[in-house]
């Protein structure tokens, strides 16, 4: 029998510890069941005025090299559906002005170390707004880490932004119904990462793990200050760059 040793750093706080709970984790090497997906689907059911750490508590992840995350465990018998909350957002300051800068922010750990934030990529054309700064740190969050061999079924997305966490759960199932057109007959706005990021949750669902997007009120949000940062950097990349 091989018995998995987990690496701790010391200097890390004294979480609860995923692979110490008896817990029914996911398969990382075996496919799960395709999550299937509709209108309404990938709300996570909570109200925004809702405090998200009152739901999900510090943990170490079941990673070999375990990392503190916000987790909420799955409580139903051998459930394998314990859920990662990640925050997310987007800045723009001087938003609209030909000064603007924007910037992402990801932060995964509840110790703050190793927070996530980049400028918005200015690629094809497209001008460096807000909607497209959370649009992208929500997309860039899913592919952060390798969450089922981090012990989770479920991925939740927290954003303040209505417009991201709208469009993921309702709208862009519309809009890519209706060839990305929307009402007024115009293409989509910010069609590019739409697709991008409805990509990435399918891509997530297909391996079996739920993507869910989390409203919440914008002083809960944790990843604020990381978007503001890069809405600071100088250089902004021309081609999208894969974060880690």
């Amino acid at each position: 029998m091989i018995i998995l040793r987990h690496y701790y750093d010391p200097a890390l706080p004294d979480y609860p510890r995923m692979h110490e709970l008896n817990l029914s984790l996911p398969d990382n090497y075996q496919r799960a069941p395709p999550i299937p997906s509709y209108v309404g689907g990938r709300s996570y059911p909570a109200y925004p005025s809702q405090n998200p750490l009152k739901i999900f508590k510090p943990m170490f992840n079941a990673h070999l090299y375990p990392e503190p995350r916000w987790v909420e465990l799955d409580a139903a018998p051998g459930g394998t559906k314990h859920a990662v909350l990640v925050f997310t957002d987007g800045a723009a300051p001087n938003n609209g002005q030909l000064s603007v800068r924007a910037g992402c922010g990801i932060l995964v750990r509840p110790d703050g170390r190793h927070g996530v934030s980049f400028p918005l990529e200015r690629v094809s054309g497209e001008s460096l707004t807000s909607n497209r700064a959370e649009l992208r740190a929500a997309h860039a969050a899913l592919g952060l880490r390798d969450w089922r061999a981090e012990g989770f079924g479920k991925v939740v997305i927290a954003s303040d932004s209505e417009y991201v966490v709208l469009g993921a759960v309702q709208r862009a199932a519309i809009w890519e119904q209706n060839g990305w057109i929307n009402t007024r007959g115009q293409e989509v706005p910010n069609k590019d990462l739409w697709i991008m990021l409805i990509q990435a949750i399918r891509k997530l669902e297909r391996e079996g793990t739920v993507v869910q997007f989390y409203r919440i009120n914008r002083e809960f949000n944790l990843a604020d200050g990381l978007a503001k940062q890069g809405a600071n950097v100088a250089e902004v990349p021309t081609r999208w760059i894969k974060q880690t």
